[in-house]
């Protein structure tokens, strides 16, 4: 009698890792968002401390929005450019593209290359974090929905 598996074994072996597969797939999808948005909300946290700091150190300073990344005390990482959304002086990371209009700073993602300008990031003085569907929505993601995965209420 030759040993090995059936072909019914085989298939039902096939069947059970494209089932796990297709469970696990879009949670690890979430947990990859999660992590990328968590390193934008760290950026702009730091970011909103080193402008309070510029303000405290250097008061009138530290609004211009075209010299304001230079003026705080921390590195800022990745590339400075002017390949924003507005027309605002930024720098750029592999998933984030950082913009400041002088008191306010905003992150929007970085998705296949290029800056996606319909989910953004805020952050205020004085004021909490906001994160919401910025320019419309018109590329039929639900970005609200993933505002609430990040554990903001307002959209």
């Amino acid at each position: 009698m030759k040993k090995g598996f059936t072909l019914i074994e085989l298939l039902v072996v096939v069947l059970i890792i494209g089932i796990l597969s297709s469970v696990s797939l879009p949670q690890y999808q979430k947990a990859v968002f999660k992590a990328r948005y968590a390193e934008a909300a760290s950026m702009m946290s730091a970011l909103g401390r080193a402008h309070e700091l510029c303000k405290l150190e250097t008061p009138g300073e530290c609004d211009d929005a075209e010299t304001i990344f230079d003026k705080l005390v921390i590195d800022v990482p990745g590339t400075v450019t002017d390949d924003c959304v507005e027309d605002q002086y930024c720098f750029q990371t592999k998933n984030w593209s950082y913009e400041s209009n002088g008191g306010c700073f905003w992150a929007y993602p970085i998705e296949n290359g290029t800056i996606n300008n319909n989910l953004m990031l805020g952050k205020c003085p004085e004021r909490e974090m906001t994160c919401g569907d910025d320019r419309g929505n018109s590329d039929g993601k639900d970005y609200a929905g993933m505002c609430r995965v990040l554990g903001f209420n307002n959209d």
